[in-house]
């Protein structure tokens, strides 16, 4: 009985705390606007709005709407936009374009996770093009909503849709505070589910093959970004070296210092271990050949 009772003022408090936040475009299929259209969970419903009849578009100031639900106690925040803009609901069958969208995501992200994609026109739209092409700016990639436009293949007509991502994305978070020029390794980072929202700048979300190392340091539990680190070199100056030269039909293979870092195929300084330099070109981790 007490967990019950727990169970249920747990989900008291979290519907008098929920926060409620305007979005700048909601669809409608009827015309009387509650205030359940806009927040679904709430226990109070009451009109809002009436949509004049044949207006497939209608546009509302966001304090206006606020005020309304204010005179019934209910705290709802502005968002971005001053007005918010009501599109009739959309016959077209929108499942092509997710489709793409999601597809563009991933292919950008390839640990991301989508739950779903809200997709709402911009104008009543009644059905899509048959061709068309969608592309999205670099920047758009950063967030998990915004605007994209669709264009016919003819460049006749272009169709705009605010869209949204449900989605979580796996980020590479630091264990511990690494320096400057440190190894990113899995005994030092770890892999984080977080959710996919407005990032700061695009994430570092998986290791794989390549070697990175820090650019600078970074505190511990802290996520590492794509411009935070570089490509490890395969050398590193002071680390010994496997060093091959090919004479004729010999191999000739020694050991040696490297002087500098080096990436593949780069041309670097070594040194034998009776002093003697050397010029020799990168040929993988730890390795060169003198040419």
């Amino acid at each position: 009985m007490a967990s019950r009772y727990l169970i249920l003022m747990i989900l008291l408090l979290s519907s008098l705390f929920a926060e409620h936040r305007l979005r700048p475009i909601y669809t409608y299929s009827d015309s009387t606007i509650y205030s359940t259209t806009l927040f679904p969970s709430l226990k109070e419903r009451f009109r809002l709005i009436t949509i004049p009849k044949g207006k497939k578009k209608h546009k509302v100031s966001a304090e206006e709407l606020i005020t309304m639900f204010s005179k019934h106690k209910i705290t709802v925040k502005k968002g971005r936009s001053r007005f918010i803009t009501f599109v009739k609901k959309s016959p077209a069958d929108l499942s092509s374009l997710k489709s793409k969208v999601t597809t563009l995501y991933k292919q950008h992200y390839p640990s991301i996770h989508i739950q779903a994609v809200t997709l709402i026109p911009r104008a009543y739209t009644t059905t899509l093009p048959k061709d068309y092409t969608l592309s999205l700016k670099e920047r758009d990639f950063r967030r998990n909503r915004g605007t994209l436009y669709i264009r016919t293949t003819t460049h006749a007509q272009k169709i705009f849709f605010d869209y949204h991502l449900d989605a979580k994305i796996d980020v590479i978070h630091t264990k511990q505070t690494l320096e400057r020029k440190a190894e990113i390794t899995r005994f030092n980072t770890t892999s984080r589910t977080v959710a996919f929202e407005l990032l700061k700048e695009e994430p570092l979300t998986s290791i794989g093959t390549q070697q990175y190392r820090l650019k600078h340091k970074i505190k511990a539990n802290r996520p590492i970004g794509v411009r935070d680190v570089e490509s490890s070199p395969m050398v590193k100056r002071g680390k010994p070296l496997a060093v091959s030269i090919h004479s004729g039909g010999l191999l000739i293979e020694f050991a040696a210092v490297a002087l500098e870092d080096g990436a593949l195929h780069d041309i670097i300084s070594i040194r034998k271990h009776d002093g003697q330099r050397l010029r020799a070109k990168v040929t993988g981790i730890n390795s060169v050949e003198v040419e």
